[in-house]
């Protein structure tokens, strides 16, 4: 029999109110004549039925006002309407044994057709309690076990049996024996036959990667499913969830081995049965930490479209098209527009925060001292870390475990406070409490980490970081990589993270034997000795905005009027851009900027320019293309590679510099590490994620490893970084340009090798990069002299009176590429039908042999062309690409193809065998292993006889092209002035002749006449036998061939 504990127990009348209007719903909602739910409450008698699936419209129709205090005041009514549910079920059944199974079953409701849906990142604090739907993935699944719902308690002192304690998401026993004679408030037996269980699961649930904004980490959260909803979803399935949410304990903390031991020992002493949430007081400050939990009622898949239509096989076409809605449903948003009570009763609670924007001043991380301590501060730094959100104890409700009385209001000042002293006179309690979890309140938490950007730490100095907190509608603004301000005000916390030490955890755990387990507060901290003087800063953020770049501001659109873009700068800004603009020199005068102690190498300084500029993203349906440019440096030590990146390094507003050889693959993109804290899994910025929107400089390219040069691969072309790791999925920003420096094999640029075999680089990510420069540490006198003579002249610079000083500052270049990086080219006509016909250039001229290629011409050279067009727009301040832009740019990318030293050419009068000619000259001859010589053959040894009796002439490969080149336009300038239809070419010995007066000037002897008569008469032997490059069409009377040049052959 269930006794009375004393204590009298406290009615919710009005939600007693809602029971009785919710039964009068139940017994007298009717559909076409016939009740809607009778038949259905019937069924809750049969095994494995417990819960009644109740149309939310229904209910809103019926009672508007039930319906909208059930969704604000969920958790508080929920068990009253479940009640109210078996009250009908008993007067809908006869017989005596279902009756006795209904009593011992517990009843569930679930409200179907609910408005509106929620993502994961939408649970905030103040929808505790509330009705609310919610959608996502099944990550995981635990397996079904019973939970105790009702427990019956039997005393261990007398004797007495206690029925029907709830469990409120925790081990409940009674406050105090019923027995008036018997003081007992802690030994109690669990009568496990008598107490009532209900089926338990806990799955996990993340966001679907669809509705996932671009570069977050995507949340989960525990969803708790009872009764019927148990072992409705696997891992994979995509469904909806109607419940509320709640807020549990996180003591995940616990599982670590060293606060499983610390917590064990502190507890000694205490009698076993003391139960409750004693472990987690010995957490110390980590009891301010709840998280979020998802009681579900109800649970269906996520319907594609059209899923709930039910198309057969073989049916008629036209009934499908009636199965079709015909509209959309509409939702009503009506609550969100008007000032109801529920809205009020939602602003009740909710936190209020104010954030001061726009003050006065900024300061660097290291300028953050002690006397800031509570003052109105903004700080700017780049985010290195994120923490999941989590909910904040904010204001606790407590109930005194003595006399029961509820204390509200109680403000936790970062960390778990409780009430000083119980407010009734006759009891004396300052220790033994219990925190109502539904009637505090709570406000999402999220810890960042933020650090020095590069271009405000001071030369030699380690990058200082700190702490932020971000409460309500600042949580999830920030990402890995990102530059922000945040406003708020510097405070202290007790540095715990020496807790995490094995070696303290130990030191603690030994000097706190004895000590009672709920002494509680900051135990914890006390047994650290002198170390309780250590306290750490944090940063508490009221407001949080992206750090603007120079004219980050302005809206510039593609296509809009180039005028309206000067019309939106400064007026102090715009004189200096549009002067720089029309500079006829302006590229001279910018290399001179910002490479002032680098001598020559323009081509590479103007790529380099180039990337800084970039290209326009494209973004379509499905695809995106990216618009920053990639380069590559490849040469000889000593070739100032290390200096361009440190150039850019420095001018660079996001720049970030790093080693190649120094740095793994998490290092470049982005890690999963474990808090040393709270013990959560988060992502740790790489490099490029650091560099997100600039530029990242990497040096020794080529001594990469394989796996860490693939890591990278997705980064340079998507420029995102896909983590799969630790339960987390994610897709983040690398939105950077790279700029890589390599050295070739053996420190020495082979140049009779092709690019590929001169460095370890996989033609995957060499396919990447859009521009190649070979560096080479050529032997010349006036290039030696030259660039001794700028190394010399730097370091006068540096006494003398008056240093040289180029035209513009670097501010003022960095003010203008700033500028011309919000500018959106658009191509034109003539420069779209330019870059159609140069690409397909470059795939015919894969093969030929004046050029190596730096890999293979692909779509991805005619996109990295279309980005170097749009970069010398950029970089020339013009809105339209032009036909100009875009030869530029491919007279810039064909010097990326490096040149093969050929030897030299070899020219004999006959060429019947092949003679050796580089690349060019045919191979289907020599080293033919089919063929053998046979032994004392008399045609062999005749032909290698006369072989021998013919003087070959040897002339470098440079003077054979030359001379190719000049007979080739010779015949065409003929045919062109020629106006004769008949033309049938030029006479071979006139274009010997032509060759020779062109040179007679450089011919000072009979003998070097005679030399030069025979080489081109050679060459033009080849050119027609070998090469094809002259084709005989006919011969004049004389029988003198008439050569005309082969129409494909391209110079």
């Amino acid at each position: 029999m269930e006794l009375n504990t004393g204590v009298r127990e406290v009615k919710d009348q009005d939600a007693l109110l809602f029971q009785k209007k919710f039964q009068e719903f139940l017994t007298s909602y009717y559909v076409d004549g016939e009740s809607a739910y009778f038949e259905e409450i019937k069924k809750l008698t049969e095994p494995e039925r417990n819960t009644l699936q109740v149309n939310y419209h229904q209910l809103l129709d019926y009672d508007q006002t039930l319906a909208q205090a059930l969704v604000a005041q969920f958790f508080r009514l929920y068990f009253y309407l479940c009640e109210a549910v078996r009250n009908i079920a008993f007067e809908l059944i006869d017989s005596d044994e279902q009756k006795d199974i209904l009593k011992k079953k517990q009843i569930f409701i679930n409200f179907a057709e609910t408005d509106g849906k929620h993502a994961i990142r939408e649970l905030q604090s103040y929808k505790i309690g509330s009705l609310v739907k919610i959608s996502g993935q099944v990550v995981r699944t635990h397996p079904v076990h019973p939970e105790l719902w009702r427990g019956t308690f039997v005393c261990d002192e007398c004797g007495i049996t206690i029925r029907g304690v709830v469990q409120h998401f925790r081990y409940t026993v009674p406050t105090q024996c019923a027995n008036p004679q018997c003081q007992n408030r802690t030994r109690w037996s669990l009568d496990l036959y008598e107490s009532e269980f209900v089926d338990f699961q806990r799955v996990r649930i993340q966001e679907v990667q669809e509705e996932l904004p671009r570069g977050c980490i995507p949340r989960n959260v525990d969803v708790i499913l009872r009764g019927e909803t148990v072992e409705k979803v696997q891992p994979g399935d995509h469904c909806d969830f109607t419940g509320m949410l709640i807020t549990i304990p996180d003591v995940s903390v616990l599982s670590a081995p060293g606060q499983r031991a610390d917590a064990k020992n502190r507890q000694k002493g205490q009698k076993g049965d003391a139960g409750g949430l004693q472990g987690l007081k010995s957490l110390g400050v980590r009891e301010l930490n709840y998280k979020l939990a998802f009681l579900c009622t109800g649970v269906v898949p996520t319907l594609q479209m059209f899923d709930e239509l039910n198309f057969k096989q073989g049916t008629d076409f036209e009934s499908h098209w009636q199965l079709l809605p015909t509209k959309d449903p509409v939702r009503n948003i009506a609550f969100e527009l008007i000032d109801s009570d529920e809205q009020k009763d939602i602003l009740k609670k909710k936190q209020i925060f104010i954030n001061f924007a726009e003050t006065d001043g900024k300061h660097a991380i290291r300028e953050l001292q002690s006397y800031k301590i509570g003052s109105l501060v903004k700080i700017s730094g780049q985010v290195v870390r994120t923490h999941p959100v989590h909910p904040e104890l904010w204001r606790g409700t407590f109930v005194c475990d003595e006399c029961g009385i509820t204390i509200r209001g109680v403000v936790q000042h970062f960390r778990y406070t409780v009430p000083t002293q119980c407010a009734n006179p006759q009891c004396q309690n300052r220790t033994r409490w219990s925190l109502d979890l539904y009637e505090s309140e709570f406000v999402d938490f999220q810890r960042v980490r933020i650090q020095e950007v590069q271009e405000e730490l001071p030369r030699g100095c380690i990058p200082r970081n700190v702490d932020v907190i971000l409460r309500g509608e600042t949580v999830e603004k920030v990402q890995p990589g990102d530059h922000c301000d945040f406003t708020g005000m510097l405070i202290t916390i007790p540095d715990v993270s020496v807790l995490s030490a094995p070696g303290q955890r130990a030191d603690a755990k030994n000097r706190q034997k004895g000590q009672r387990g709920d002494a509680g507060g900051l135990q914890g901290l006390k047994s650290l000795g002198v170390r309780e003087l250590n306290y750490k800063l944090a940063f508490l953020c009221t407001g949080v905005v992206p750090t603007l770049q120079m004219f980050d501001e302005l809206n510039f659109k593609q296509g809009t009027d180039f005028e309206s873009h000067w019309q939106l700068l400064p007026t102090k800004d715009r004189q200096l851009l549009m002067e720089m603009a029309q500079d006829k020199e302006l590229f001279r005068h910018m290399r001179e900027a910002l490479f002032p102690n680098i001598y020559g190498n323009d081509d590479v300084k103007l790529g380099i320019l180039l990337m800084l500029c970039g290209g326009v993203q494209k973004r379509a349906p499905g695809t995106t293309l990216r618009g920053d440019i990639n380069v590559l440096l490849v040469g000889d030590p000593s070739c100032a590679k290390s200096q361009f990146l440190k150039a850019v390094e420095n001018f660079s507003p996001r720049a970030v510099y790093t080693s190649g050889k120094a740095s793994s693959a998490a290092g470049l993109t982005a890690a999963v590490v474990r808090d040393e804290e709270s013990m959560d899994f988060v992502i740790e910025a790489g490099a490029l994620m650091l560099a997100d929107n600039g530029v990242c400089c990497i040096d020794e390219f080529d001594k990469m490893d394989q796996k860490d040069q693939v890591a990278i691969h997705e980064a340079m072309e998507q420029q995102t970084i896909s983590i799969t790791k630790a339960g987390v999925k994610a897709t983040l920003n690398a939105r950077a340009s790279i700029l890589a420096a390599a050295n070739p094999v053996g420190g020495r640029y082979d140049k009779s090798r092709p690019l590929r075999q001169n460095i370890q680089l996989s033609e995957p990510i060499m396919s990447r990069f859009d521009l190649f420069f070979v560096l080479t540490d050529e032997f010349s006198d006036s290039l030696d002299y030259a660039i001794a003579k700028r190394i010399v002249d730097n370091a006068m610079d540096s006494y003398v009176a008056n240093p040289r000083k180029p035209k513009y500052k670097v501010d003022d270049v960095r003010k203008y590429i700033s500028f011309v990086k919000h500018l959106m080219p658009t191509i034109s006509d003539e420069a779209a039908d330019c870059l159609k016909e140069e690409y397909k250039k470059s795939r015919i001229g894969t093969g030929n042999s004046m050029i190596e290629m730096s890999s293979r011409s692909t779509v991805r050279q005619l996109e990295s062309l279309i980005r170097l067009s749009e970069a010398l727009a950029r970089l020339q301040c013009v809105n339209e690409i032009t036909k100009e832009h875009v030869e530029s740019a491919t007279k810039l990318l064909k010097k990326c193809f490096v040149r093969v030293d050929q030897p030299e050419v070899e020219l004999d009068d006959d060429f019947g065998d092949d003679s050796a000619f580089g690349a060019d000259a045919s191979m289907e001859s020599m080293n033919d292993e089919n063929v053998r010589p046979v032994e004392n053959d008399p045609t062999v040894e005749k032909a290698q006889g006369t072989q021998q009796a013919h003087e070959s002439v040897k002339i470098s490969y440079d003077d054979y092209v030359k001379i190719r080149e000049l007979l080739v336009l010779h015949i065409r300038r003929d045919e062109d002035r020629e106006t004769d239809e008949n033309w049938k070419g030029v006479k071979r010995n006139a274009l010997v002749q032509w060759y020779l007066s062109l040179i007679e000037e450089n011919v000072d002897s009979i003998e070097e006449l005679q030399k030069q008569t025979k080489v081109v008469e050679l060459v033009i032997k080849r050119l027609t036998d070998v090469e094809n490059v002259l084709l005989v069409m006919d011969r004049d009377d004389d029988g003198e061939p008439m050569l005309v040049d082969n129409p494909d052959f391209e110079i």
